[in-house]
């Protein structure tokens, strides 16, 4: 973008709250007129009519300021918060994405219904953390390998339970113990067995597919494929490529995309040894620079295309 001389604003949630300034006014002779007002902080000024397009990307959560009492600063906290919410409201320009759309595309539930509406194949899915409807599940998929995965786990999480983010399985022979599945709600499935899996990369209407073969160690979810390097530095065992897919699976993918609102998503498919793609889940705000080295995909330039225009 500051090679394409096009002004940028980054707003920092993390410090908003110790730093930031903002002021919305709403009034004047002009009934149907915009938001007016800025956002600042100690080094920029952005007016609020002047904003173009909005990159959603992952904020932190407002972190509290030292220099308000103690007592005062959930409050503090709480009030930015929901001020920065009324800004996303008002802001009327191109959103990547917006976050109530992301909020409803993260969804895993809507996304399967929605993807299976659309005409994706979906594995057949329950959400529980009933000990009764869990083993009752594993019954009916007697033949097949039940998989688990986590309705969401923040890294943060993830370190706290000692264990990495990704699907697990769940052996034909392991015993269940109620008070560990009622604990916490869960999303089983039966294990898809896979050719190689596809990472679907969706900005504005383009698609940028990109064929994901692991290695067998990493054939419940291709993010497990990684070792540790003497340094102590994770070395990832994918190889990635381009991929060309049917035409029908690039509208279906443009078409969920429209569905949830979105300007932006990564995808996840799997393409089965019989050649079926089938959908496994949507992440609105997913990673996706690795794939513009590793896929030689001219992904940067899209994303600056899409704020742009």
């Amino acid at each position: 973008m500051n090679l394409q001389q096009v002004p940028v604003y980054r707003l920092n949630t993390s410090d908003f709250g110790m730093a930031g300034r903002i002021t919305m006014k709403i009034g004047g002779a002009t009934r149907d007129g915009p938001v007016l007002g800025e956002v600042s902080d100690p080094l920029r000024t952005l007016c609020l009519e002047d904003v173009h397009s909005v990159w959603y990307r992952r904020p932190g959560q407002i972190r509290t300021n030292p220099a308000i009492a103690p007592n005062a600063q959930p409050y503090a906290q709480e009030q930015f918060r929901l001020a920065l919410q009324y800004l996303q409201g008002a802001l009327p320009a191109k959103w990547v994405n917006h976050p109530a759309a992301n909020r409803r595309a993260d969804n895993k539930i809507l996304q399967l219904t929605t993807a299976r509406r659309l005409g994706f194949a979906v594995p057949e899915t329950v959400l529980t953390n009933s000990p009764t409807h869990l083993e009752s599940f594993r019954a009916e998929h007697a033949e097949h390998e039940v998989i688990i995965k986590d309705l969401d786990l923040s890294v943060a999480n993830a370190k706290l339970l000692l264990r990495g983010i990704g699907t697990q399985s769940l052996p034909h022979d392991f015993v269940l113990e109620p008070s560990m599945v009622a604990a916490a709600p869960v999303i089983a499935q039966p294990f898809v067995p896979k050719a190689y899996e596809l990472r679907c990369t969706v900005i504005g209407d383009q698609v940028f597919p990109v064929r994901i073969d692991s290695p067998p160690s990493a054939r419940l979810d291709w993010r497990g494929a990684y070792e540790t390097a003497p340094d102590g530095t994770a070395r990832d065992l994918n190889r990635y490529s381009s991929y060309d897919v049917p035409a029908v699976v690039v509208e279906r993918l443009r078409a969920l995309c429209r569905a949830f609102e979105l300007r932006f998503a990564a995808i996840d498919l799997i393409v089965t040894p019989s050649g079926e793609y089938v959908f496994l889940e949507l992440n609105p705000n997913g990673q996706w620079l690795w794939l513009q080295w590793d896929a030689q995909l001219p992904l940067v330039e899209t994303m600056v295309h899409e704020l742009t225009h």
